[in-house]
């Protein structure tokens, strides 16, 4: 899919709810694959408070691992 959009930007939906290791590994895939972003909602708002904050956490620390340098 990256590679049919040539220049534009991908974002990945979050689709249906998982769980936290089946999310990151989303995530990472679709990083991998060279998707610009993820899109998520109810994945992390229909979670206790406490553990949506914890999972932000641990995407922020993906996104840093496949952030570009400005150039």
């Amino acid at each position: 899919m990256v590679q049919s959009a040539g220049r534009s930007l991908v974002l990945v939906s979050g689709g249906e709810k998982v769980g936290d290791e089946e999310l990151l590994a989303k995530v990472r895939s679709s990083m991998d694959a060279g998707a610009t972003g993820i899109i998520f909602g109810r994945n992390l708002w229909q979670r206790p408070k406490a553990d949506a904050l914890r999972l932000t956490r641990e995407l922020h620390a993906i996104f840093r691992e496949y952030a570009q340098p400005p150039s």
